[in-house]
């Protein structure tokens, strides 16, 4: 039995080895993939520091605005209900955005646009403010908060919004540390 099952694995290595055109196809598909994990290895992301300039935070009819956006998008694709971005209870969604503008004793609990995107992000998502639509409706405004304070994030998010929706509670500090990081390190600005 052990024999059969080691050249099955033989043959499925020689096979894909052998595969030039499906190496390469995976190759070129996670491109971003290789770039992203060699940035890991030549820089530190602890050595980044938060960015320094006014902030620019999203006001709740920017947000409504994008959300009907994205719906009508979504909607005339087939891939969102009427009830996507409709709030399960109405101030939700506001309270969320002036969340990231909290400050204790005259200082902001949140004081870079890194921690404060980050937060942005695992709110939406985490917090569950629609009866539809959380994931893709955090990371639009997520990347809307982003690109009013000209940064773009250099990757793909959908893996990020199901790590936070599926996550304990507990873990929350580490994903938002692990995002705030991400953003300091490669988050790229744009115009």
């Amino acid at each position: 039995m052990k024999k059969r099952k080691l050249a099955a694995r033989s043959s499925l290595l020689f096979k894909v080895t052998q595969a030039d055109p499906l190496f390469d196809k995976i190759i070129q598909q996670h491109a971003k993939t290789w770039h992203f994990l060699w940035l890991v290895d030549k820089k530190d992301p602890k050595k980044n520091l938060p960015r320094q300039g006014k902030i620019s935070l999203l006001s709740k009819e920017e947000a409504s605005a994008a959300i009907e956006n994205l719906r009508a998008n979504l909607a005339a694709k087939g891939e969102a209900s009427d009830l996507f971005g409709r709030e399960k209870k109405a101030g939700e969604m506001a309270g969320i955005l002036a969340s990231v503008e909290q400050t204790f004793d005259g200082e902001e609990l949140l004081p870079s646009l890194e921690e404060k995107a980050a937060n942005l992000f695992y709110r939406l998502v985490k917090n569950h403010p629609f009866v539809d639509g959380n994931k893709r409706i955090g990371t639009l405004l997520f990347l809307l908060f982003l690109e009013k304070n000209k940064i773009s994030y250099p990757g793909e998010l959908s893996q990020v919004a199901l790590q936070i929706a599926r996550s304990a509670p507990a873990w929350r500090e580490e994903i938002i540390s692990g995002l705030v990081s991400f953003l300091r390190a490669f988050g790229e600005s744009s115009k």
